[in-house]
């Protein structure tokens, strides 16, 4: 069995598409009948939400059968995280699901500082050619109010 999983893995590693399903169904079949198996397909409809058509492989007769072997050789989903859930763990999906909102945050970020930091730069530089080629004086600001130190003191005290 070992070497029949290790097959499927190696050659049949995703199967999303209508034509990869179709391949790994027919190699599947055709191995089952090199073992001595009569293997039928059986269509139906999904139960799942998101619908669509199954085809699965049946060897043997249900009604017969003293034991029920399933196999699941479904290919996961897509997502941005490797599937890290399960229904076992419901602190992993926590996790995993939190994980989303932080990787939102660390590329919006990321995205804001890759276009603020070259237009800082660009403006920066330009300032510095301007303060570099331009003439700028010195004016002193006149100040005509003249309080000494006592008459602050006072007005200190009278605010407080």
């Amino acid at each position: 069995m070992n070497e029949f999983a290790a097959r499927i893995e190696w050659d049949f590693p995703l199967r999303r598409k209508e034509k990869e399903k179709m391949e790994f169904r027919t190699w599947l079949v055709h191995t089952f009948k090199e073992l001595g198996y009569t293997p039928k397909l059986e269509s139906g409809e999904s139960a799942l939400a998101a619908g669509g058509g199954v085809t699965n492989v049946v060897v043997g007769d249900i009604d017969k059968a003293k034991i029920v072997l399933a196999a699941h050789y479904d290919t996961g989903v897509r997502e941005l995280l490797p599937p890290l859930i399960c229904p076992t763990r419901p602190l992993t999906f926590l996790l995993y699901q939190a994980l989303y909102p932080l990787l939102l945050v660390a590329g919006s970020f990321l995205l804001s500082f890759a276009v603020t930091f070259p237009l800082f730069d660009v403006i920066g530089r330009i300032s510095t050619v301007i303060a570099l080629f331009s003439h700028v004086d010195w004016k002193p600001i006149p100040h005509d109010c003249a309080a000494g130190i006592d008459e602050m003191q006072t007005a200190k005290t009278a605010i407080s």
